[in-house]
């Protein structure tokens, strides 16, 4: 495959108006890992999550790098995805973890990222036929007062809390089961009082949608003893 390079622009998973434009990232199939300038990362606040992570190279050399959580867009394309914080001497790489969460793939002829097609939606009990005890761990730890699996048959609700105080594991987990439309499609039904502030605003941000008034519990304000 012919090499070529495309533009990034990279933003911090946790206040998305912290970005930065990276011009030249060559896109890399070979790479599970999307490698980024440290001193980009650093600009917009990205923050290490995994340090003295080993990674083996292309050429078998193995180094250790650290890892951090950034929002990667490509034109139209965009995904979350872990991000290695690159040395001097190394790369800028968009690596193919990030482009099968942006759901594209190469065209080497015209050298560009073309869309994928379309994803399989989840449908409403999608999350209930999963067989993984990874995914059951997970609902059961974001929503400990039911079985996991009532949760799995309840993706807008496990959903809502994956966004609202999931990790990235479980984010990460979650978007390979049932795909970011099934994300979108729970924070549009959002339930009122599932979401805070911070993580209605981002999620509205990295969606691109409009952002409505957080959904909000109705409460009794008089009660009849």
């Amino acid at each position: 495959m012919g090499m070529f390079y495309i533009g990034c622009k990279v933003e911090n998973h946790k206040e998305p108006k912290k970005a930065a434009v990276v011009s030249k990232l060559l896109v890399d199939t070979g790479s599970e890992f999307t490698w980024l300038p440290e001193e980009v990362l650093k600009q917009i606040g990205v923050q290490p999550v995994k340090k003295d992570l080993q990674i083996q190279m292309a050429n078998g050399q193995i180094v250790t790098r650290t890892v951090g959580y950034a929002i990667l867009r490509v034109a139209a394309f965009e995904t979350i995805d872990e991000v290695v914080f690159a040395q001097p001497g190394d790369l800028s790489l968009l690596g193919s973890r990030a482009m099968e969460g942006m759901n594209v793939q190469v065209d080497a002829r015209r050298k560009k990222l073309v869309a994928a097609g379309p994803v399989v939606a989840a449908t409403a009990t999608g999350a209930e036929t999963a067989n993984d005890e990874q995914l059951k761990r997970f609902a059961a730890k974001l929503i400990w007062w039911q079985p996991p699996e009532v949760s799995l048959g309840q993706p807008r609700r496990l959903l809502g809390q994956v966004m609202t105080r999931g990790d990235w594991p479980e984010v990460v987990a979650f978007k390979q089961a049932l795909g970011w439309e099934a994300f979108r499609d729970a924070l549009i039904n959002a339930e009122p009082g599932l979401f805070e502030i911070k993580s209605w605003t981002m999620w509205h941000r990295f969606f691109r949608l409009p952002l409505p008034e957080l959904p909000k519990r109705a409460f009794l304000k008089e009660f009849d003893l």
